[in-house]
């Protein structure tokens, strides 16, 4: 396993909306059922981490003790300083999503099925 990760400065730093699939469909469900026609609801889980963030996490559930390792590099072609974070206010307030799996089942049930996957 490698010892290391680089990963470059910009993209560590950089925060965006993440769904796991159950979630996912939980929320396309409720969108259906209790939603409105015409009305756009934006979905995502309700933890938002740094790139770094969700790698250390992974690091943590695979028991990697390498280091991920910033470098003072460009990202080409994405403006990592505008994070993509959706507001899903609306989707939990009006029709009362909330996540069915929690951070730390979404992520060990991803991990497994990837590692039997491979």
């Amino acid at each position: 396993m490698a010892k290391s990760i680089e990963i470059a400065k910009g993209m560590a730093d950089f925060c965006a909306s993440k769904g796991y699939v159950e979630n996912t469909a939980h929320g396309i469900v409720l969108a259906v059922v209790r939603g409105r026609a015409g009305e756009i609801y934006n979905l995502a889980d309700n933890w938002v981490l740094t790139e770094r963030e969700w790698w250390e996490l992974l690091a943590q559930k695979l028991n990697w003790s390498g280091k991920i390792i910033p470098l003072d590099e460009g990202t080409p072609g994405l403006n990592t300083q505008q994070h993509f974070v959706l507001d899903t206010a609306k989707i939990r307030k009006s029709l009362g999503y909330k996540e069915i799996v929690p951070v730390d089942h979404a992520l060990s049930h991803t991990i497994e099925w990837e590692l039997s996957n491979l």
